[in-house]
């Protein structure tokens, strides 16, 4: 079963997705781009986290942004891949990261290590 199944997705959250895949991964492999997609689905399902597409995307710690792009995003130009990495994601049902990878960076966020795909480390919360 899809993990993400309880959770729905207008086309404004699908857009917010693909510009952010378009920011953070458009230079990566296809999985790395579903990957982060996941991230920001699994974050959805997170206890630690908010429970929609834009306010995890673009929540705040202080003046940090948990994605970096999240000031300019709505400047990305996302194609085809970028949206099919978006519904990729969302529809699948074998997914890339478990369920608990909630960070990704170019280099590991913490001891946690789920994967490296590309040029991103993805970490689990603990």
């Amino acid at each position: 079963e899809n993990r993400y199944a309880e959770l729905h997705f207008s086309d404004e959250d699908v857009y917010i997705l693909a510009c952010l895949v378009y920011h953070e991964a458009r230079g990566e492999c296809f999985d790395g781009q579903v990957a982060v997609v996941e991230v920001v689905l699994n974050r959805m399902l997170s206890d630690y986290f908010p429970d929609t597409v834009e306010e995890v995307v673009f929540q705040r710690y202080g003046d940090v942004w948990q994605f970096s792009p999240a000031p300019y995003l709505y400047s990305a130009e996302p194609d085809k891949e970028q949206y099919l990495a978006v519904h990729t994601a969302i529809e699948e049902r074998e997914h890339i990261l478990s369920e608990d990878t909630v960070y990704f960076s170019t280099a590991p966020y913490n001891d946690s290590l789920d994967m490296i795909i590309g040029n991103h480390y993805f970490c689990k919360i603990f």
